[in-house]
């Protein structure tokens, strides 16, 4: 009832230009706005703003300085996961998105890195120098790297991804030199997890639906 008030003509007038004038000054927050079938019609439906979009420009690469010594109730699934494939063996991660490796330095509090770990994070240029450049002030032990190569990730014993899927032109399985698969909702993830004995209560955690796009979800 409520997401099909804010639907009406009136209402979602206002909350489309609110957010309009929102994204253009740089305050928008993480708000989105949409589903759209190719990153062109996304683009292209962008509100105007003399700030750079997307992720490769010094601005973005400077952000997420807070998160790399402190971890939130979604980092719970990969913290259980990595754990799990360290004890057993595992050493080669291949970090996509990872930014400057926020993942890296903030799970080593709570997870016993194996001597021999390559952390490898894949990302766009302008985030992956700004990492470069922060690895040699803060990375004492020489576990993380930054690669151009997305198919590097073949050769890795864990492919982590988190919050990046969603920005990529190409499916994850093209990424990492596979067949191209279909991407899926969280709803048909998780069951398709769960019928494959991945996923249980254990791993479940709490997560936003978007009511505007239910069959998205």
């Amino acid at each position: 009832m409520l997401d099909s008030a804010l639907e009406l003509p009136g209402l979602a007038g206002w909350r489309r230009r609110r957010f309009d004038a929102a994204f253009a000054s740089g305050h928008y927050g993480g708000e989105f706005r949409g589903v759209y079938r190719t990153k062109a019609e996304c683009d292209a439906a962008m509100p105007k703003t003399s700030m750079p979009a997307g992720y490769d420009n010094e601005g973005m690469a400077a952000m997420y300085r807070d998160r790399l010594e402190r971890v939130y109730p979604g980092d719970y699934p990969m913290l259980l996961w990595l754990g799990k494939a360290f004890a057993d063996g595992a050493t080669r991660v291949f970090d996509l998105g990872g930014h400057v490796g926020i993942a890296y330095y903030a799970y080593r509090r709570y997870l016993d890195y194996p001597a021999a770990l390559s952390w490898q994070v894949h990302d766009v240029p302008a985030v992956m120098a700004a990492g470069r450049a922060l690895a040699e002030e803060r990375d004492a032990w020489k576990q993380l790297s930054f690669v151009e190569d997305a198919g590097a990730a073949a050769d890795a014993d864990v492919l982590f991804t988190s919050g990046c899927i969603q920005y990529l032109e190409q499916t994850l399985g093209a990424h990492r030199g596979a067949a191209p698969a279909p991407a899926l909702g969280a709803r048909q993830f998780a069951a398709a997890a769960r019928q494959r004995g991945l996923l249980d209560a254990a791993e479940h955690w709490p997560g936003a639906v978007p009511l505007s796009h239910p069959a998205q979800a």
